[in-house]
């Protein structure tokens, strides 16, 4: 049972994280084309380091394959919360918002990708302390 929920959060963790870092990819990939039409019409378009003030923001519309990424993140927030316990679960909530924020131009893409390393590496520790765990388990039950 406990490899079973062991592996079940590698697999939540890895699609979060996966969502992620294709919605940051989305955002990325929208803006550069955005400044290239820019570009070729000879209008220069603001720099995307600079960060809008939040009145802007509101303004922003998503494209909606980019709300649907980030509903799934949400909802995988909340499983996350479930079997991952609180701690994670605040890191993904975090990482979940600095991707929001990002494609509302009130990140920036460093930001997202901060967030991504710090989340990571608080799952991979989760689940390597469990897979310890388990081990110890199993060889203890062994003998």
């Amino acid at each position: 049972m406990a490899k079973a929920l062991l592996d079940e959060k590698r697999v939540l963790y890895a699609r979060l994280l996966s969502l992620a870092d294709s919605a940051r990819n989305k955002v990325s990939f929208e803006r550069k084309q955005k400044a290239a039409l820019f570009q070729l019409i000879g209008h220069d378009e603001p720099d995307d380091d600079d960060i809008q003030l939040e009145g802007e923001a509101a303004d922003v519309e998503l494209p909606p394959d980019l709300l649907e990424l980030l509903a799934e993140m949400s909802g995988l927030c909340v499983q996350i919360m479930i079997l991952g316990g609180p701690e994670i679960a605040r890191k993904a909530g975090d990482l979940y918002a600095v991707v929001r924020d990002y494609a509302r131009r009130e990140a920036k893409e460093r930001d997202v990708v901060a967030a991504l390393v710090a989340v990571g590496d608080a799952m991979h520790l989760d689940v390597s302390r469990r897979t310890a765990d388990t081990r110890l388990d199993l060889h203890t039950a062994d003998q």
